[in-house]
């Protein structure tokens, strides 16, 4: 003992290996501090992120289908094919006034649909839904509203 207080008296410590209680504790506190700080942040950019992407689906959705409605309206023969294709029961030569129509009352295509006729080429596959292609005094509008995204 008295080897230990001579020593104390020089300044010399004894070594130690490891670390006290109260060490481990102020570290694991500040860690808890700071997850608490970062965690909403880091979930709240998470958020944004995902309505960006759903925003973004759905312009594109809502471009591509009003090409395929200035299509139906000029009468253009590849968007006259398509719909040839899916409706094929209706006369060749009464497409262009039943699209046009169509498109004046409110025309519902599917994401599948663009897609499938190679209208809208880049989309998230987690999204579905339909895109609304109205076209008032000459003006192709579309609601791309029914789209949802997970």
């Amino acid at each position: 003992m008295d080897a230990f207080i001579a020593r104390m008296k020089e300044g010399k410590r004894m070594n130690k290996k490891g670390f006290t209680l109260v060490e481990v504790i102020a570290v694991i506190s500040v860690l808890a501090l700071v997850m608490i700080i970062v965690i909403p942040a880091v979930s709240r950019q998470f958020t944004n992120s995902k309505e960006a992407l759903s925003n973004i689906n759905r312009k594109n959705a809502s471009e591509s289908a009003m090409l395929f409605g200035t299509d139906i309206a000029t009468c253009d023969k590849s968007a006259l094919d398509i719909l040839k294709e899916e409706v094929p029961e209706k006369p060749s030569e009464a497409y262009c006034v039943t699209a046009r129509d169509a498109i004046s009352t409110g025309l519902e295509v599917s994401l599948y649909f663009l897609k499938k006729n190679n209208y809208l080429t880049d989309y998230d596959d987690r999204c579905s839904g339909n895109v609304v292609i109205t076209q008032v005094n000459g003006e192709i509008k579309c609601d791309a509203s029914g789209i949802k995204c997970r």
